[in-house]
């Protein structure tokens, strides 16, 4: 009689399978992409950051917020720090977004003699705000108010249109 293995169990048993079973048991087989692609057909230019002038023309297959595979007929090293910028027509006349600062991280050339690149985006760092010495203002001491005045159930009276203030100057 055989008994049903979990995926928890088989992972244990199968040490070089640990990065394509979840240790958690809530899947088989987990990717390591951290957010799904989406397929697009967007015509980009990329060029090198050191190179501005010379531009490559491309066409984005799919991206997600990390990433992206772009299509292009010449090759770029892996490791290269390049730019992209992702273009309205398929004349790469007009630019649709700004200029995205990006990593070639993988190569591969197709049948077709296409190279396609796996790009990842540079995200900036946010510098934290410099410390500046800067004179402490005075505490502010509370505002006074002149003319305050405390009510007394003497100067309130209740008829058939609900409370009313009286007193002085009420009427």
């Amino acid at each position: 009689m055989r008994r049903n293995v979990s995926p928890l169990e088989n992972s244990r048993r199968n040490k070089g399978e640990e990065m394509f079973l979840s240790k958690d048991a809530k899947s088989v087989q987990r990717g390591k992409r951290t957010a799904p692609r989406t397929e697009v057909c967007r015509p980009c230019l990329v060029w090198r950051e050191a190179l501005p002038e010379h531009t490559l023309q491309g066409v984005i297959m799919d991206l997600n917020p990390y990433g992206m595979k772009i299509r292009m007929l010449a090759p770029v090293e892996q490791g290269t720090d390049i730019m992209v910028q992702m273009m309205r027509d398929e004349e790469f006349r007009m630019p649709l977004s700004p200029p995205i600062k990006a990593r070639v991280v993988r190569m591969t050339i197709s049948m077709e003699g296409f190279v396609d690149h796996g790009i990842r985006v540079r995200v900036a760092k946010i510098r934290p705000a410099r410390e500046q010495s800067s004179i402490a203002p005075e505490p502010k001491s509370p505002k006074r108010r002149m003319n305050t005045r405390m009510y007394s159930l003497m100067d309130l009276t209740v008829d058939d249109r609900g409370v009313r203030r009286t007193g002085r100057g009420r009427g």
